[in-house]
């Protein structure tokens, strides 16, 4: 009897230790499969992403949701660009400046509905205006400004090589702004 109460027990143990070793297996990939979710789900944003970007034209929704992205990625970014301006002073505020103006256009923008790509351009552009923050705000603001004089002028959207034409003069309108343009400040 005591044999069998043995056996019983180390099948009963054997058993267990099966069921134990499956749980930590299922466990261990859980994790892994946790850990490669965020890189496969970010992957295949990428992939849609690039899709997506094959675009001919840009509309106002479009740039809303753009403005929208880049006021996302700056302010998760603003410490990393506090660090980069050393010039003319290390202020330590460049990020946050400029991430308060961009949200200033971003938040006069609302939930616009209009696909007039003028109309958002002249709305973002006079809420950066209102809200820059410092000089790094001003000159973000400048940016816009530039963009919207090229972008301003398209019938509701605008094809790709407007939109190029329009970051350069962007470019040339902040340059433009500063009395004595220094790289590192712009």
């Amino acid at each position: 009897m005591a044999n069998a109460k043995d056996t019983n027990k180390k099948s009963t143990t054997k058993a267990n230790e099966k069921k134990e070793t499956k749980a930590q297996k299922k466990a261990a990939k859980a994790k892994k499969d946790t850990k490669a979710a965020p890189q496969k789900a970010k992957k295949e944003e990428k992939k849609s992403d690039s899709k997506k970007l094959n675009l001919k034209s840009l509309g106002g929704l479009l740039f809303a949701k753009m403005m929208k992205g880049g006021a996302s990625e700056l302010r998760a970014n603003a410490e990393e660009v506090n660090k980069l301006n050393v010039f003319p002073v290390p202020d330590g505020d460049t990020g946050d400046n400029m991430s308060m103006t961009i949200d200033s256009g971003v938040a006069s923008l609302g939930d616009i509905e209009t696909d007039d790509l003028a109309e958002v351009l002249r709305v973002a552009s006079r809420g950066m205006l209102l809200g820059a923050r410092g000089n790094s705000g001003v000159i973000l603001s400048q940016i816009l400004k530039g963009i919207c004089s090229v972008l301003g002028k398209c019938e509701k959207e605008a094809d790709t090589k407007t939109f190029a034409k329009a970051m350069e003069q962007g470019t040339k309108v902040a340059y433009g702004a500063v009395s004595v343009p220094k790289e590192g400040t712009i």
